[in-house]
């Protein structure tokens, strides 16, 4: 790792330098913008902020090109959203390109589906590639920051927040976006996004393994709580979160079909002992709809049996499904 030089803890990373082998490191906002003005150009223009939406968004692509592929993993989110019969609306959180959920189907089902998601221009060719009927019915939210904290990023720079601090954004942020979606929904549902919404963070801040257990631990509250707030009174939600990829734990590669409890403790024996745990730990996170800000929320939290996403030709996830109901 370069830096900056200074005699001062760093708390930047370049994002547009970073890659496996390198990285860039600053101490202040003012040394980050020096070095992206001398190295890359950038004459303060665009926020960090603004960067990493664009490269949030550029990462969709103009394909997914994984329909084959994600069959089963749209079976089983289908499954565990339970749609029966027909529903007034329902907001999918993380929608992105829709390959991993049945769009059409939805639509069949809802009055209204509601694509919620960073990048507006992935759910528009989503929505565009369906029949007349079902694009009628298809409302899009985009330009909406899950994470909640994107708009406090350039400023985390300069030194991380309490703890006190940290809680109260969380709240703030939940309640933000839920008001800007103008629900609440008679069903909510989120496609694995909750373990991106991290990743832009880990591009471009440096700070301690408390603070980045903190920060998981937030970004995960306000996903819960906007779920929560987003759901209509009586209304349920469903979702689907992958805690383990097979980029730390390669024994998932190896496995097909349905899981038995039996490979899934041996599967998390074998991570655990090369130090990968999975993340988030599903227990822990259907505990945390029993904590005072959520339990007054919600009522019946159900974790689903684990079952495998292939990604990629060469990239498996561990899933799993939380669902809960509105009081």
């Amino acid at each position: 790792m370069e830096s900056c030089g200074c005699d001062r803890p760093l708390r930047r990373v370049c994002e547009l330098c970073r890659g496996a082998r390198y990285a860039f490191a600053t101490c202040t906002n003012a040394c980050l913008e020096a070095h992206q003005a001398k190295v890359h150009g950038e004459t303060g223009a665009r926020s960090t902020e603004r960067r990493l939406r664009d490269a949030l968004r550029a990462a969709n692509g103009p394909d997914p090109g994984n329909w084959e592929r994600y069959s089963d993993h749209r079976r089983r989110v289908l499954d565990g959203l339970g749609v029966d019969g027909h529903g007034d609306d329902i907001a999918v959180f993380g929608a992105g390109a829709c390959a991993d959920i049945d769009l059409e189907h939805l639509c069949e089902h809802f009055e209204r589906v509601h694509l919620v998601d960073l990048d507006g221009e992935v759910i528009e060719r989503a929505r565009d590639r369906l029949p007349l009927r079902a694009r009628e019915r298809t409302v899009l939210h985009g330009d909406i920051d899950l994470s909640g904290f994107l708009d406090r990023i350039d400023a985390w720079g300069e030194g991380f927040p309490a703890t006190t601090e940290l809680g109260a954004f969380g709240v703030a942020a939940a309640q933000g976006i839920a008001a800007r979606l103008g629900g609440p929904f008679r069903r909510t549902l989120s496609t694995c996004v909750l373990s991106q919404l991290i990743v832009p963070y880990q591009r471009t801040l440096l700070t301690t393994a408390q603070n980045w257990e903190q920060l998981g631990a937030a970004l995960v509250a306000v996903h819960l709580i906007t779920l929560a707030l987003a759901t209509r009174a009586g209304g349920a939600c469903f979702m689907a979160f992958d805690v383990l990829s097979s980029d730390s734990a390669p024994s998932l590669r190896e496995l097909r079909g349905e899981l038995t409890a039996e490979q899934v403790r041996q599967i998390l024996a074998q991570a655990s002992s090369a130090g990968v745990e999975p993340t988030p730990e599903p227990a822990a996170l259907v505990a945390l709809l029993s904590a005072p800000v959520l339990a007054a929320a919600v009522t019946s939290p159900r974790l689903s049996s684990p079952w495998l996403w292939e990604i990629a030709a060469d990239s498996v996830q561990l899933v799993y499904g939380l669902s809960f109901a509105r009081r």
